[in-house]
């Protein structure tokens, strides 16, 4: 249970970063839509081209971060099933040792009665 909480605080972690650089990527692209060449007022003085070498970069790491994250979800759902799985079969075990018990207590009556 321990690591099933690490790995939803990593996939949560992942998610944040997933949403910052999906976010840099659309306000690149906006700016690339809006600006070729220089930009105005002085705030940056980029080129259309470093615009779209920053826009493929921070694609680059929007699939990096979307492949890791699928990851970590898969992750995280195998150790839910193994989490399940592990119940049920303590769940089973547990039935049967009731159920001996029970016909040992019965068979101790019996023999008691004799």
């Amino acid at each position: 249970l321990e690591e099933i909480d690490n790995l939803q605080l990593q996939n949560g972690r992942v998610s944040k970063q997933l949403s910052a650089v999906t976010g840099q990527l659309e306000d690149l692209r906006q700016r690339q839509t809006q600006q070729s060449g220089w930009s105005v007022g002085g705030l940056s003085l980029i080129s259309g081209k470093q615009q779209q070498e920053a826009a493929i970069k921070a694609e680059e790491e929007l699939r990096v971060l979307q492949n890791e994250l699928m990851m970590k979800i898969q992750e995280n759902e195998d150790l839910h099933v193994q989490v399940f799985e592990g119940g049920k079969q303590h769940k089973e075990e547990l039935e049967k040792l009731v159920e001996a018990r029970g016909r040992a207590e019965r068979h101790a009556e019996e023999r008691g009665g004799e």
